[in-house]
């Protein structure tokens, strides 16, 4: 039984890769995702953070829901009944809304939440944001050049960083093989502190990394957090926890 099993899924497997072929890639997966009444329109032929960029703008997206969890008085109650989940920790934060992981999807999250009018919580381990836009010497972003033009650079939050950029060097960004052009990794660093700075919802924790998350049964009530200089352990209480962490350290 279990060689016919095995002999089936290989089969399965050989038939969409065969499809896959007969498509464009994106054009399969566009086809593949439709049929579960997903759309892929928006990300099409984008890079891992130009995605980030855009999809985080899905990820908190209803202001009048949050608006009227706060009204409620559910988050309170939330936040009350964390009392004794734990008591190894040195400081307690109360948020409507935790992202941990300031990389570029992360960042944008934590931004468009604070937007939305949450309380919210950015927990990243290093002492820069954007994770690779900024850091180990990238200095632009990749992707399918039409696609990049004609989507993401018209998107929200994605678009927004690019003016900055362009800016920052005084109308336009120099050259090279990507359609957004080049930049410098510790520029792209300073645009996306100052926009985080410029929204008073939300506060970053900077060179602090997660711990435990904090669980009843199947809900996630929080996390506990270290802070890598001073040893600190900190719990935060959120109504909302967002993994952006780059391999799902918290999910997992």
């Amino acid at each position: 039984m279990k060689y016919k099993i095995f002999a089936l899924s290989v089969l399965f497997i050989l038939s969409f890769s065969t499809i896959a072929f007969a498509f464009s890639f994106q054009d399969f997966f566009g086809w593949f995702f439709s049929l579960f009444g997903l759309n892929t329109d928006v990300s099409g032929g984008l890079s891992q953070n130009e995605k980030g960029f855009v999809n985080s703008q899905s990820m908190i997206s209803n202001e009048t829901e949050l608006g009227n969890i706060r009204q409620s008085g559910e988050a309170q109650e939330f936040y009350n009944n964390q009392q004794n989940v734990t008591t190894d920790y040195e400081e307690e934060i109360n948020c409507d809304v935790i992202v941990i992981g300031g990389g570029s999807g992360g960042t944008a999250a934590a931004i468009q939440s604070a937007r939305l009018g949450a309380k919210t919580c950015l927990i990243e381990e290093t002492s820069w944001l954007g994770g690779m836009v900024s850091s180990a010497g990238v200095t632009a972003f990749d992707g399918n050049p039409s696609d990049t033009k004609k989507k993401a650079m018209t998107v929200g939050f994605f678009k927004e960083f690019v003016d900055r950029l362009k800016n920052y060097y005084n109308g336009s960004l120099s050259d090279c093989y990507s359609i957004v052009g080049c930049f410098e990794p510790h520029v792209a660093n300073e645009i996306l502190k100052d926009m985080a700075s410029e929204e008073k919802n939300l506060k970053i924790f900077y060179n602090t990394y997660t711990t435990e998350v904090i669980k009843d049964n199947n809900t996630v009530k929080g996390v506990l957090a270290k802070n890598k200089k001073n040893g600190q352990k900190i719990k935060f209480n959120g109504f909302i926890t967002v993994d952006a962490t780059e391999y799902g350290d918290v999910i997992a």
